[in-house]
């Protein structure tokens, strides 16, 4: 790929921790714009910056595991109560795609350029799931900004975690 534009700088957010649904010591919700973690109450307040959130899916028709969607993904019934995703009224949508990326490789990306590259539309799903430790995931939000996030922790579970750092272009 030749980008006929310059490279711009990029927003680095070292250690995002979310929770999964039933986790109650680690907000489940991600805004990629100032890198702010949210509980589902304070999410469902500031529902136009909700990029992400975290869940864990098991059952027979659904295995998905440690999971990242988005409010705008169609995931409904992870969250309950009347502040779930479900019930929003911006419900943002971000792409997600598996990239081929080491971690070392994420950890050497400085600007946007890495990150374009390693995002193929033809690819994108609006969830990242059975999320390992180690993997790297190119996204792009609803407002059109590209990132990176390299999976850092994975504590599965409906009440276990994830822990990642997140690349983003400014």
């Amino acid at each position: 790929i030749v980008l006929s534009r310059p490279s711009t700088e990029i927003t680095t957010y070292n250690a995002v921790k979310l929770g999964a649904q039933d986790n109650t010591t680690d907000p489940s919700f991600f805004s990629t714009s100032d890198g702010s973690t949210y509980f589902q109450g304070d999410a469902y307040n500031n529902q136009a910056k909700i990029d992400m959130f975290c869940f864990y899916e098991n059952t027979t028709s659904h295995q998905n595991f440690t999971t990242l969607g988005a409010p705008g993904s169609n995931i409904t019934g992870i969250f309950t109560g009347g502040t779930a995703p479900d019930n929003y009224d911006v419900k943002n949508v971000t792409y997600f795609v598996k990239t081929i990326l080491t971690p070392a490789q994420f950890d050497a990306v400085t600007n946007d350029e890495g990150i374009l590259q390693s995002f193929d539309p033809s690819n994108q799903f609006k969830k990242a799931k059975n999320l390992q430790t180690g993997d790297v995931w190119a996204f792009k939000t609803q407002s059109g900004k590209f990132g990176l996030l390299k999976v850092t922790s994975v504590v599965p579970e409906t009440n276990g975690s994830l822990e990642m750092a997140v690349k983003i272009q400014k």
